[in-house]
Order: structure tokens, then sequence, then C-alpha cells
């Protein structure tokens, strides 16, 4: 949100840099539950990190090699490997987990969340709401502490029967005849939804079903979608005056596209900047 008065908004810092990425195609069978997508459409997708659990520091008793190096000594890597990091769903860890919990989350696995009551019951009162209610914009979320919108979102995906106010079948777990799963966060995809005509960056917040948090498009605006869901616009009967409302819908980073365009085949990705001034 860059700043308490919204004066840093638009900024895009990331604009000219690059993103290392791994794009691959990968058949739906290949990917659904008994390879069956008609029956089992909805797929659940996370990452972790790891490293070795132990580090020891050698001295070389070395000069450094190089002047951007302050130290010659060496670092030796050893024992089994340790989770440190976990990504589904974006921004989950920095926008819901309350900082206590951040790095217990990194170490879970999603097929504990059903188990653990903290950090992933944050989910029903997450730490940014209460921010922006501090700072922005007073009384913005009508949910309080109880949010099965947000449930919906990160935990179970959205259906009719897991989040009956959406009226739309689009990513639950409930979907899936043979594997229904259990509640976890992770970034889950409903393989049978069709391709958009007409893509929108808010996704299904813009009534672009395909879009976030239907997976994730490179186009998707993960930020403003975000914010968004977590300051109620999928709760139902909202009651808040005209003037909250116009400023939750106006709640955003006021960066709505990325610096190079997408390309319309697979990557999708275009080429990466260039490291150096050419002519």
């Amino acid at each position: 949100m860059y700043g308490g008065d919204f004066s840093e908004v638009g900024t895009n810092s990331l604009a000219g840099k690059n993103v290392d990425t791994v794009a691959i195609q990968v058949p739906k069978r290949l990917l659904a539950s008994r390879g069956d997508v008609a029956s089992n459409p909805v797929i659940g997708v996370w990452s972790t990190t790891e490293r070795p659990s132990l580090r020891l520091l050698q001295r070389t008793n070395a000069a450094p090699k190089t002047n951007s190096h302050l130290s010659s000594d060496e670092s030796i890597y050893s024992g089994p490997y340790q989770q440190i990091s976990r990504l589904g769903q974006p921004l989950v860890n920095e926008a819901v987990v309350p900082a206590n919990l951040k790095d217990y989350f990194n170490r879970l696995t999603p097929d504990r969340d059903h188990r653990v009551s903290q950090p992933v019951g944050r989910v029903q009162d997450p730490e940014v709401p209460a921010l922006i209610e501090k700072i922005y914009i007073p009384r913005s979320v009508p949910g309080g502490h109880n949010r099965p919108d947000l449930v919906a979102t990160f935990l179970t995906g959205i259906s009719k029967k897991s989040y009956p106010p959406a009226g739309i079948d689009l990513n639950g777990i409930d979907l899936n005849r043979d594997n229904a799963g259990i509640p976890s966060e992770m970034l889950r995809l409903n393989l049978s939804t069709a391709l958009a005509a007409n893509p929108n960056r808010l996704g299904v917040l813009g009534g672009d079903v395909q879009g976030f948090p239907t997976g994730r498009r490179p186009a998707d605006d993960i930020v403003d979608i975000e914010l968004g869901a977590l300051e109620g616009t999928l709760l139902p009967g909202d009651n808040r005056s005209a003037a909250v409302k116009n400023l939750v819908a106006n709640l955003g980073d006021s960066v709505n596209g990325n610096d190079k365009k997408f390309l319309p085949h697979f990557p999708h990705l275009d080429d990466p900047h260039s490291g150096s001034q050419t002519k």
C-alpha cells in the first residue's frame, strides 16, 4: 500500500528486472486423480525449499578472493535436508499468517494443515485486514473474526457446497469424485475450466472464472485480488457505507500490468531484459 496516505502507489519496483522461471507443460490426465479429468478436475499445487540441517563455517586463514567477498571462510553443509519454506497460494505467509508463526508455517506441509489450529486457523482472522482498518479504512471488513469466504479461498477452494454465497463451482476440493482431499493451503486449479476469451487481471473478482484464485496466470493481479478478498468482497450482505465500499474497490498498488507483454503461447513469458546496455 506504500505509505500511510497512498502517495507511493503506482510505482512498479520490479520494472526492468528479471525473474527466474521454470516453465513446463504437463498433460491434464497426468495431474488429475486416477487420470480422470472429468471426475476429478481439481488439483492442488505447492512448492517447498529445503536445505541441509547443518551448516559449518570452516576457517581457511586465506585472503578474500575478490573485492565482493569479505571473507574466505567456507561453509560446509551436511545432514538431512529440512524444509525451510513453502509456497502455495501467493501472499498467504505475508498477508494471513502472523509474524510469530511465519517460520513455523514454512516448515509445515499441507497434509498437516487440518491438524493444526495455528497458523492456518488464522485464515479466519488474518493479519492484513486488521492493519488496513487501523491505517487506511476504519471498519472496512464486515466479517469480523468469522470468515468462511477466506476458508473457501485459501483452504478448500470455492464451490456451491464449500461457500454457498459464491453461487459457483470454481475450484473446490469437493468437486472431485474420487479424491476430495482435506482442507489445506495450496494453489488450486480446476482443469476443466474453459479458457477466457477476454481475460481480466482481477480474475474471479473481475468476473473471469479462469483467473486467480483458479490457478494463477502470469497477468493475474495477485496483490489487488487478494486485498479485495481479504477486505470482504466475497462476503454476502455487504452493508458497508458507499464511501467505504469505494475505498475497498480501489484498494491496490495501482500497478496493473507487467512492464513487458506476455506471449499468447507457451511459455507465455517474454524474453528477459538484457543484462547490459546495448545500442
